[in-house]
């Protein structure tokens, strides 16, 4: 529900109350982004995720740092690092697990075709670690499963939460 006041917007949904100013000059169209954002982009905080976020967080940094292999440190990271980016943005927004999933397989693909055009070398930033280690360099078929493996995790164990949740608040 949106209420019109003297000076700006109010805006209430189930994720809670919020205040858009209209700014004398602007134009409409501004005051509508604004709004727009505020509720597409609504955030909240769930610990539960979060907590999540942080623990496999650090087992993959403990996979980075104590294995170097050809299964775990590749394949069992790359499952996992989807099932990371997943808490994280269920720890900070509140977004249905089947949007979550596609967008964050969407954007695991993406990196992944990054990879494959080699990206971080054009751009001439093998050197820096940090790029090189969040993007990678090297571009493989079996990621592609592995992401696809992290996907179904998620959607096998909370998409049934999930529905449990919305059946018991009817």
């Amino acid at each position: 529900m949106i209420d019109f006041e003297q000076r700006g917007f109010e805006i209430r949904s189930s994720y809670g109350n919020f205040w858009v100013e209209t700014v004398p000059g602007r134009s409409g169209a501004v005051t509508l982004i604004c709004i727009f954002l505020c509720t597409v982009f609504i955030m909240h905080f769930n610990l539960r995720y979060f907590c999540l976020t942080i623990l496999l967080f650090l087992v993959e940094v403990f996979i980075a740092v104590f294995f170097n292999d050809q299964f775990i440190r590749p394949f069992i990271g790359d499952v996992l690092v989807v099932i990371l980016l997943y808490c994280f943005v269920r720890a900070f927004w509140k977004v249905r697990v089947d949007r979550a999933i596609a967008s964050i397989f969407i954007f695991s693909y993406t990196v992944e075709l990054l990879q494959y055009f080699s990206l971080v070398d054009r751009l001439g930033l093998r050197s820096n670690k940090l790029v090189s280690t969040i993007v990678g360099t090297t571009f493989d078929w079996k990621d592609l499963l592995a992401y696809a493996i992290g996907c179904g995790i998620v959607l096998g164990l909370d998409g049934r939460l999930d529905k449990r949740k919305n059946s018991s608040d009817r």
